[in-house]
C-alpha cells in the first residue's frame, strides 16, 4: 500500500504554535533541569519551552525527572517523583510512586507521554490506560492520542473512539458499510433495519449518471443526419425501447420491431428517408419532453452497463421490451418497467462495440463538476455534517429516514439488535464524527478532512481528501494559498495520491502512483488542464510524477508493461 492514510493526512504540513505550558495542580510531566538558581528555583525545559519553577528538593543540573505539580499556600512547586533516563527503569519507579500497575499498557503510555512531552494527571493516565486496554494499545491508538493532544481535544472516550475509527488503517467506511449490511440481512425484519439497508445501498451505489449521458449521446448520434454511426445508434435505441412504432407512421409497421430493417430498404429510398425523418422527430420529442420514457431506457441501459462491468460473456438473444413488440400506447407502458427491469439486455458484437465506444467517450468527457456533485450527494446522504446543517435550519434534513447518520443513531438507541451489529453501527458513527473532529476551522489555519465511499463508473472505492490553508474572514479557505490532498484507489491506476499546492494562484501538482507509464499517459490531459485552470485565473506551474516504491524493488518492469498494454479503462480526470 502507498505510505499515506488518513492518520498521516491528519498530521501533514500543519505547523501549529505549541501552547505555552501552564502549571495545573496534579499534572505529571517529564522535565529537564537546564539551570539551578538560588532558593531551590530552576529553569526547567518542558517540551520546547523553558519555564522558571520552584523545586521541592534540590536536583542535579542537566538531569531529567518526572515531576508532579503541587500547590501550597498559593505557591506552585514541582515535586520530583523519579529520575529519568532511557537506560534505567524510570517508568517502573514512577508507576510505583503513583501506585499504578506496572504492566505493559502503563509502561507504553508513560513512554509515549515522555516522548511527546505531554502533561497529565494521575486520573487522566488511569483513564487513558483503560481506553488502551479496551481497544488494544496499538499504534493507531497512540496516533489517536497524539492527534487529540495536538488539537487540544477534551479527554473524552467518545472523542477518542471517533478519532481512532477515522484514522484506523484496517477498515474504511466502505468496508464497514459492507460488513454492517451483511449483519443487517441476518437480523429479523424491522422498520429501522429496512431503512438502513436501503440507505446503505443508496450510498454505496451512488454514481455519476453515466447511463443517462450515454443514452443521450446515442440519441444525438441517431438524429444527426451526417453522423457515420447513425444506423448503429438507431438500431441500439430500438433495442432499448426508444423507438415505438405506434408513435411513428401507423400505416407503415416496423418489421420485427427493428427500425434498421426499414432504413435499409434499397428499393425505396424515399420511404427510407421518410422513415428516418419520422424516427428523428420521434427521438427529438422524447429527448425534449418524454422524461418517463428516457428514464425507463436509462434503467435498462444502466442494468446492462452494471452487469457488463463484471461479466465478460453475454447471451446473444436480443431482448426487446414489451412495448416494442406490441401496439399498446406509450401511456400504458408507464408502470411496465418493473417486469423487465432486472432482465439483461443482450446485444450483438457490433452493438457492444458501438456502445463501448460511446461509453468511453462519455467517461472521458466527465468534468470536475460531475465529480463534485457526486461528492456532495454522498456527503449529504451519509449525514457527515448533519448536526451542523440542522443548526443552520435546513428543514430538509429533518427527514431522518433519508440520511444515514441519524438512522444509525436511532438504531443504536433501540434495544432489539445484536451486539455485533451495534458495534459496526457505532464504528460508522464514530468514523463520520471523527472527520468533523479532524476538520479544524476555528484557527487561522483551516484543516478540512473528508473520507467518502465513492462509486466511479461502477467501481466502488473510497476517497480521502484534505484541504489545508489560511482562513479568510468568512471562515472559508483562501483559494489563493492552500494545499489539497487526495488519496484514492482507482480501478485501473490503483492507489494514487494527488498533492496539490496553491501559492498566489500558481499551482504545482505531485502525483504519486506505482505506474511507470503514468507520465506518458497523462500528457494529453495536461494542455486542457492548463487551459481550464487559466479560465478560472489559476496558472499550472508543474506536474511531478513519483513512484512510492522506486528504488525499493517495486513492481517488475514486465508486469508494468503488461498492465500498460492492457490499459483500456477510464478512471477519472484529475
Amino acid at each position: 500500500m502507498l505510505p499515506l492514510t488518513l492518520q498521516s493526512l491528519a498530521k501533514l504540513d500543519i505547523k501549529t504554535i505549541q501552547p505555552r505550558f501552564e502549571f495545573r495542580s496534579g499534572q505529571i510531566f517529564l522535565g529537564n533541569i537546564k539551570k539551578i538558581f538560588p532558593n531551590q528555583t530552576a529553569l526547567v525545559q518542558v517540551g520546547q519551552q523553558n519555564i522558571i519553577a520552584k523545586l521541592e528538593v534540590p536536583l542535579i543540573n542537566g538531569n531529567q525527572y518526572w515531576f508532579q505539580v503541587l500547590s501550597r499556600e498559593g505557591e506552585t512547586i514541582l515535586k520530583m517523583l523519579s529520575s529519568y533516563s532511557k537506560e534505567n527503569n524510570a517508568n517502573s519507579l514512577l508507576l510505583n510512586q503513583l501506585s499504578l500497575p506496572n504492566n505493559k499498557v502503563n509502561n507504553e503510555l508513560l513512554a509515549f507521554l515522555s516522548k511527546e512531552q505531554i502533561p497529565l494527571t494521575k486520573d487522566a493516565i488511569v483513564t487513558i490506560a483503560q481506553w488502551l486496554e479496551n481497544k488494544g494499545n496499538s499504534q493507531d491508538s497512540f496516533n489517536t492520542l497524539q492527534v487529540m493532544f495536538k488539537n487540544k481535544f477534551p479527554l473524552a472516550e467518545t472523542i477518542f473512539q471517533s478519532v481512532l475509527e477515522t484514522i484506523k488503517t484496517q477498515k474504511s467506511i466502505h468496508d464497514t458499510l459492507q460488513l454492517f449490511e451483511k449483519q443487517l440481512q441476518l437480523e429479523p425484519t424491522s422498520k429501522t433495519n429496512q431503512l438502513l439497508l436501503s440507505m446503505i445501498r443508496n450510498v454505496v451505489q451512488q454514481d455519476i449518471p453515466i447511463a443517462k449521458k450515454v443514452l443521450l449521446s446515442i440519441i444525438d448520434t441517431a438524429i444527426q443526419e451526417t453522423a457515420p454511426n447513425k444506423i448503429k445508434a438507431i438500431n441500439l435505441l430500438d433495442k432499448l425501447g426508444m423507438i415505438n412504432n405506434t408513435t411513428i407512421d401507423k400505416q407503415t409497421t416496423l418489421t420485427n420491431g427493428n427500425a434498421v430493417n426499414q432504413l435499409n430498404i434499397k428499393n425505396n429510398e424515399v420511404e427510407a428517408a421518410n422513415k428516418y425523418n419520422e424516427i428523428v422527430q420521434h427521438l427529438t420529442n422524447l429527448k425534449e419532453k418524454s422524461y418517463d420514457q428516457i428514464n425507463k431506457s436509462v434503467q435498462i441501459l444502466e442494468n446492462y452497463l452494471t452487469d457488463e462491468s463484471t461479466e465478460n460473456n453475454r447471451s446473444t438473444t436480443t431482448f426487446i421490451p414489451e412495448m416494442v413488440k406490441t401496439n399498446e400506447k406509450e401511456s400504458q407502458y408507464t408502470n411496465r418497467v418493473e417486469p423487465f427491469k432486472n432482465e439483461r439486455l443482450a446485444l450483438s458484437m457490433e452493438d457492444q462495440h458501438f456502445l463501448k465506444q460511446v461509453e468511453t467517450e462519455v467517461k472521458e468527457s466527465v468534468k470536475g463538476k460531475d465529480i463534485l456533485e457526486l461528492f456532495k450527494t454522498v456527503t449529504k446522504k451519509l449525514g457527515i455534517n448533519y448536526e451542523a446543517e440542522i443548526l443552520k435550519g435546513n428543514a430538509e434534513l429533518n427527514q431522518t429516514d433519508n440520511i444515514l447518520k441519524p438512522l444509525l443513531v436511532k438504531y443504536l438507541q433501540e434495544t432489539n439488535h445484536p451486539l455485533e451489529s451495534k458495534e459496526l453501527a457505532e464504528q460508522l458513527v464514530n468514523k463520520m464524527n471523527g472527520q468533523l473532529l479532524l476538520s479544524n476551522q476555528n484557527n487561522p489555519i483551516t484543516n478540512i478532512v473528508y473520507q467518502l465511499p465513492i462509486q466511479l463508473f461502477g467501481y466502488q472505492t473510497e476517497v480521502t481528501m484534505q484541504w489545508s490553508g489560511k482562513s479568510k474572514e468568512d471562515g472559508k479557505i483562501d483559494a489563493n494559498y492552500c494545499k489539497i490532498l487526495f488519496y484514492l484507489e482507482l480501478e485501473h491506476l490503483k492507489e494514487t495520491i494527488v498533492d496539490m499546492k496553491v501559492q498566489n494562484r500558481v499551482i504545482t501538482i505531485k502525483i504519486i502512483n506505482e505506474g511507470e507509464y503514468l507520465p506518458e499517459l497523462s500528457q494529453k490531459f495536461i494542455p486542457p488542464l492548463k487551459k481550464a485552470l487559466m479560465e478560472i485565473n489559476y496558472t499550472l506551474s508543474a506536474i511531478q510524477f513519483d513512484q512510492p516504491n522506486k528504488g525499493n524493488g517495486g513492481m517488475e518492469r514486465s508486469n508494468i508493461q503488461k498492465a500498460h498494454s492492457l490499459y483500456s479503462g477510464v478512471d477519472i480526470r484529475i
